[in-house]
C-alpha cells in the first residue's frame, strides 16, 4: 500500500483521510483492507470498514463506514455498499447494485446489477 494520502471533506464537516491502495482506489486510515484485495480506481471504502482476502472492489464502487466485504467477494463498478452491510465470502455484488445500511448478503450470495438488494421486482 502507498503512503500517499488525501483528505476529503464529510458531508458533516469532518475530514476524512484516506490512502491510495494497491489498485489505485482509496481506503480510509481507519479501515482495513487485506493486501491482497484489489480496490479498484475511483473506489473508497470508507472508516471502519473492512475488506476481505482476495476480494475485489471494483471501479467507482463505495463502501460505506463499518462494512465488511468477505474473503474472495467482489463488488461491482458503481456499487454501493451501505453502512454496516455485510458481504459474505464469495458472494458477488453486481455492477450499479446497492446493498442497504444492515443488510447481510450470505456467502455465495448473489446481487443482480443495477438492484436494490431487498427489494423484489413485480411478477
Amino acid at each position: 500500500m502507498s503512503t500517499a494520502t488525501v483528505d476529503i471533506e464529510q458531508d458533516d464537516g469532518r475530514i476524512a483521510r484516506y490512502r491510495r491502495h494497491a489498485g489505485g482506489g482509496y481506503v480510509s486510515v481507519d479501515a482495513e483492507a487485506h493486501e491482497t484485495a484489489t480496490i479498484s480506481r475511483g473506489s473508497y471504502v470508507d472508516e471502519g470498514a473492512r475488506v476481505g482476502q482476495g476480494a475485489r472492489v471494483w471501479e467507482d464502487a463505495w463502501v460505506e463506514q463499518d462494512a465488511v466485504i468477505g474473503p474472495l467477494a467482489t463488488i461491482g463498478s458503481r456499487a454501493r455498499i451501505g453502512r454496516g452491510a455485510r458481504i459474505g465470502a464469495q458472494a458477488v455484488v453486481g455492477s450499479g447494485a446497492f446493498v442497504p445500511a444492515g443488510a447481510v448478503v450470505p456467502a455465495l450470495g448473489r446481487v443482480p446489477a443495477d438492484t436494490r438488494y431487498g427489494v423484489r421486482r413485480a411478477a
